[in-house]
């Protein structure tokens, strides 16, 4: 998980995702931990709990000599996977950042996405984000997923947060 703790800053920094090594995930693995993000976002914000329960642990940032970083955001990873999972505490949102295999994956993923989304919340509405990406909106939340990294190293980027958390513009 170090090293998927890493990428998760590096991610956030605006360096690309292939710069912290991260590993490719299949679209399964990020469909599930974009669910998993989908269900723990409610109008009382991030339930870290919630998360935790479904297999979540949090992680710590470390310097290369092993030395801890202070972050406010909460990384979190599972043993089976090299999906990053991202919480700032207070914002509400819950964030997912994945390599995927490649430029043709963003595609099935997000429809993957969708059909996943959909089972959970029957009245969701999906519709086109940005060139690439997608946007949903149902049982009071609104997410997006686009395509980040490089084109060598491609990656996807999802976030969900409260509806009126969106609105407000936090």
């Amino acid at each position: 998980m170090p090293k998927t703790l890493v990428l998760a800053l590096a991610v956030l920094l605006g360096v690309p995702a292939g710069a912290a090594a991260q590993t490719v995930n299949p679209p399964e693995a990020i469909v599930a931990a974009a669910a998993d993000c989908w269900q723990v976002v409610g109008s009382a914000g991030v339930d870290t709990a919630a998360l935790e329960a479904k297999g979540w642990k949090m992680g710590t940032l470390k310097e290369q000599s092993g030395k801890a970083v202070a972050s406010p955001l909460k990384f979190y990873g599972k043993e089976s996977s090299g999906v990053v999972v991202m919480v700032l505490p207070g914002s509400g949102a819950c964030t997912v950042v994945s390599r995927v295999s490649g430029l043709d994956a963003y595609r099935p993923l997000m429809d993957q996405l969708q059909t996943r989304l959909k089972q959970a919340e029957p009245t969701l509405k999906a519709g086109r984000a940005g060139g690439n990406g997608a946007a949903f909106l149902g049982g009071g939340r609104i997410a997006m997923i686009e395509p980040t990294g490089t084109k060598e190293e491609p990656s996807v980027r999802y976030t969900v947060t409260v509806e009126t958390a969106a609105k407000k513009g936090r």
